[in-house]
């Protein structure tokens, strides 16, 4: 061998001459910088027994020089071990020759390359003892005669016998390394931890469809040893045999690319995605047309958690069915996501196990005849907070909308959370790093003008605050209110949270309300009232969270907002509130109701614009029925005690305001009906004085003695003092 005989190359060039004649026999370069199987196949096949070898090195030799370490241990060589990246190496063995009697030479690299080795001289043959036998890796393989028969099982578990021209089969993976394979075939169980040595790695029956009976069956420890043995077996099944193969415990550190190709000839298309302590089940023949219909695989957790089990009964006919296209595994593999687990601690519920490989797919628009509404094509903002484990739940329910487009959803993070990029990417949403902000309501209204300042040619934007979930369906709920966002100028945003929506209301799923304080969290903003009415006062106007109350209200301006009567967002109860309990107990603590259909159609969009919601407001106050203490008996006593005389009625109920800011009535009326009510803050979902909500399955509406609704006319005005000044 040498450069001038164009017979060498990177990795291992080899040169084999027989012990006894002294003649070459043959030469063999091996690329152990891609692999060392075509090596591994070489020493345990084609190399004879005694026969001498003689070893160089060339460019670079250590990447993929794995296993094959082992077997030139079996050639005499001690120093196999010690090859690092760009070392030099040489050595003259002897297949079988005890370790350390080769003749070796080992450099290390210092820079660039190691320095060249150039020996000449004499040796002896034998070199040395030749006791170390390569036969003692190869696993064994059972014959029928020698085979073990277990106890008997039915029909391996099925409630019927198989068909005529089939036979019953069962494969079971084990339990962890605690409880082994076993697999059952004709009714009897014929392999198991203590039956024809079933365990760890890969478990293979083979057995000939004709006859029904098995042929050959061995265990190949892929964790211990190469997979060699395992791919030579494979390569000895011929004609139709089916094989049975099952593994156990862990069987991927060690299994080759080629073995992974031959399982694939017997219609496997897992094996590619086995991993460390993964377990999978095949039944297939060789040359099958297609993928087997009897395969499946379970996933080892991030950390390396057992996986769950895998057991099947079925019937094995003459010839395997096969499908064109590939089977679905149990679950995917999330090799992205389980990356990230494995790098960022504190996920609980993102990481566990259980949901590790949890899939994030778009989901398609199923209302068709929304198709081209702006808001599926419009930015939507998730500004998260210090809570990561809420932020994922954010982003999961986002992800699960119906038309959402992952290229428009955008997960803008302080730039002291870095991770929080990697998690965009697992969800396949875009990410923009903020500078460091001292408050998260910075963080917000820095967010809102990054992306108007990126998107000039949106109308809108969907902003999602921190720790909120969104209903199903959120995205369809503000594609339909983008319609009175539309036709009415007066309207600031659309919001999916109603302040007032307790588990006590009787929401209604499709109805909208038009209110005068802006609750946040999970909003639709028009670019013209932005711009109008928000950007000329960030300053002042934006200081707090915005469920906490945006001061938008101008001389000539009072911003309107619509929003559901049965909420599309549900915030997580608040932690680490200190110095307005009672104002977060009322507002995040107090068990609320969500909508949790997909599909909701929200009824009267058009008429929402102001002048017909004013008419609708009106024309019900006017038809319904006034009531007061009389009508309500013990009502202040108990906190949402009140009872109405009847279903599906209209209530009203007046009560006196002195001014503007005058609410003591207001909230011991919101008390009684168990509406937000806090001694700290006004009452919220007042709309021009008047509070409209559902309630026992009935429309009440709650009027100030100030509202200008108070002076339509037929309105009754007898009641305007029902709860007295005190």
């Amino acid at each position: 061998m040498s450069p001038n005989l164009g017979n060498g190359g990177r990795g291992l060039n080899m040169v084999v001459v027989d012990d006894i004649t002294a003649e070459i026999v043959g030469t063999f370069t091996v690329d152990t910088y891609i692999d060392d199987t075509p090596l591994i196949r070489y020493i345990r096949t084609k190399l004879a027994d005694n026969h001498i070898v003689m070893i160089a090195s060339f460019d670079e030799v250590s990447s993929k020089l794995n296993d094959a370490r082992r077997l030139l241990k079996k050639l005499g060589s001690n120093q196999a071990d010690s090859i690092k990246f760009r070392d030099s190496f040489m050595m003259i063995g002897q297949k079988n020759l005890d370790s350390g009697y080769a003749i070796e030479y080992h450099n290390r690299m210092r820079s660039g390359f190691a320095k060249i080795i150039e020996k000449s001289g004499c040796f002896s043959i034998p070199m040395g003892p030749l006791e170390n036998r390569i036969d003692s890796l190869q696993s064994a393989i059972i014959l029928p005669e020698n085979m073990k028969i277990g106890e008997p099982f039915p029909n391996c578990g099925l409630p019927e016998s198989c068909p005529t021209g089939s036979v019953s089969g069962l494969v079971y993976t084990g339990k962890g390394n605690t409880e082994g394979p076993q697999i059952c075939l004709d009714g009897k169980y014929v392999s198991g931890t203590d039956l024809n040595d079933g365990g760890r790695g890969f478990n293979i029956v083979v057995l000939d469809p004709r006859s029904k009976k098995i042929v050959k069956m061995a265990r190949f420890d892929t964790y211990e040893t190469d997979s060699s043995p395992l791919e030579m077996f494979l390569e000895d099944v011929w004609g139709s045999q089916i094989i049975i193969a099952v593994t156990a415990d862990e069987s991927s550190k060690k299994l080759s690319v080629t073995a992974k190709e031959l399982l694939q000839e017997f219609g496997s298309s897992m094996i590619e995605s086995l991993r460390f302590r993964d377990v999978w089940y095949l039944v297939g023949q060789k040359m099958l047309d297609g993928f087997s219909t009897i395969e499946q695989i379970s996933f080892a957790g991030p950390d390396g958690q057992w996986p769950k089990p895998l057991t099947h009964s079925f019937c094995i006919p003459t010839k395997l069915k096969s499908t064109k296209v590939m089977p679905d595994p149990l679950v995917w593999r999330n090799d992205e996501k389980r990356a990230f687990c494995k790098e960022n601690d504190g996920y609980v519920d993102f990481c566990d196990p259980a949901h590790v490989d949890d899939q994030y797919k778009p989901v398609p628009l199923m209302e068709k005849s929304l198709e081209g509404n702006d808001i599926y094509s419009s930015p939507i903002i998730i500004v998260p907070g210090l809570n990561h484990n809420s932020l994922v739940k954010t982003l999961e329910t986002t992800s699960m909308q119906s038309g959402i487009n992952p290229e428009m959803v955008f997960l803008l993070w302080d730039e002291q959370f870095p991770e929080y990029a990697d998690l965009a990417d697992i969800f396949g949403f875009k990410d923009i790093r903020l500078p460091s902000q001292k408050s998260y309501e910075n963080l917000l209204l820095a967010a809102i003008k990054k992306v108007w300042s990126q998107f000039h040619d949106k109308n809108y934007i969907i902003v999602l605050e921190e720790e909120i979930l969104l209903g199903p369906d959120f995205l369809l709920f503000m594609a339909q209110c983008k319609e009175a966002l539309d036709k009415d100028e007066s309207l600031l945003a659309v919001s999916a949270w109603n302040p007032n929506g307790y588990e006590t209301m009787s929401g209604n799923v499709s109805q909208l309300l038009r209110v005068e304080d802006f609750p946040g969290l999970g909003f639709l903003m028009k670019r013209s009232a932005f711009e109008k009415y928000l950007q000329p006062n960030l300053a002042t106007c934006c200081n707090n969270r915005a469920w906490d109350g945006w001061n938008i209200s101008q001389k000539d301006y009072v911003p309107q907002i619509l929003i559901p009567d049965l909420s599309r967002v549900y915030r997580q109860p608040y932690k680490g509130a200190h110095g307005m309990d009672d104002y977060y107990i009322e507002l995040f603590q107090r068990p609320r109701a969500t909508n949790l259909h997909q599909r909701v159609f929200v009824a009267g969009v058009a008429s929402m614009v102001e002048q017909q919601y004013d008419n609708q407001i009106a024309n019900m106050l006017r038809t319904s029925t006034t009531l007061t203490l009389a009508t309500l008996p013990g009502c202040l006593e108990r906190e949402g005690s009140a009872i109405l005389p009847q279903k599906g009625a209209v209530y009203s109920v007046v009560f006196t305001q002195k001014d503007a800011n005058d609410f003591r009535n207001l909230r011991k009326l919101c008390r009684c009906f168990g509406l937000f009510s806090s001694p700290t803050h006004p009452p919220k979902g007042l709309y021009k004085g008047v509070l409209r909500f559902n309630y026992q399955y009935s429309s009440v509406m709650l009027l100030s003695s100030l509202s200008p609704f108070q002076k339509t006319p037929g309105n009754s005005t007898q009641s305007i003092n029902v709860i007295p000044n005190k």
